[in-house]
């Protein structure tokens, strides 16, 4: 038994680490993206009973810009990213571009900062 398991346990992991893609090329160039919406979740405490115990848990301010490329929304973060564009929605702005090749043919757009 022990050792079907084993077989077993060797031949998924040689086909998982055989499956996956791999990078062939990165490349950055810069983009005319369009701002779309920009969100700002300010911080907050709330409070978690567990019995007769208090905890109060803490979430961080989120500040997110959302932008358009090519008819794909993406979301940038940060708060100087929110700070600067959050007042020029509908206008286009510069943004940087990485481009990623796999081996297996799939190309991978993301927008990674706005400029």
């Amino acid at each position: 038994m022990k050792r079907i398991i084993a077989i077993i346990a060797v031949i998924s992991c040689a086909f998982v680490l055989c499956s996956c893609a791999k990078l062939l090329n990165e490349e950055y160039s810069t983009v005319s993206v369009i701002v779309v919406d920009s969100h700002h979740t300010p911080p907050r405490v709330v409070p978690i009973v567990a019995g007769k115990v208090r905890t109060f848990i803490t979430y961080p301010a989120r500040y997110l810009i959302d932008v358009e490329y090519n008819g794909i929304k993406y979301s940038i973060g940060g708060r100087d990213t929110y700070s600067r564009y959050k007042d020029k929605i509908g206008e286009t702005a510069n943004a940087k571009l990485r481009t990623r090749t796999y081996d297996d043919g799939n190309i991978k757009y993301d927008i990674i900062s706005l400029d």
